[in-house]
């Protein structure tokens, strides 16, 4: 069960994440709209989104930890 705070964070929108706009543009063209969204996508899949390279997931990283998903992390 998600607190309500959580429940917040995660209805967020993409676009108030703070992301640069390369890396907000390659997750809006995959489909990305919420911090939910994120979270639940596959771990296998991110290798798969277009146009995510190393930079990028190490931004989208670095951001998600910073608003609190400590262990979240891509691999690609």
């Amino acid at each position: 069960n998600l607190n309500e705070g959580e429940e917040k964070r995660n209805l967020k929108a993409l676009k108030d994440l703070g992301l640069s706009t390369y890396v907000y543009n390659v997750l809006r063209r995959a489909g990305f709209s919420t911090i939910t969204d994120i979270v639940v996508f596959p771990e296998s899949k991110w290798r798969k989104v277009y146009h995510l390279g190393k930079k990028s997931a190490k931004e989208l990283e670095a951001k998600m930890r910073s608003i609190g998903y400590r262990d979240f992390t891509i691999e690609l």
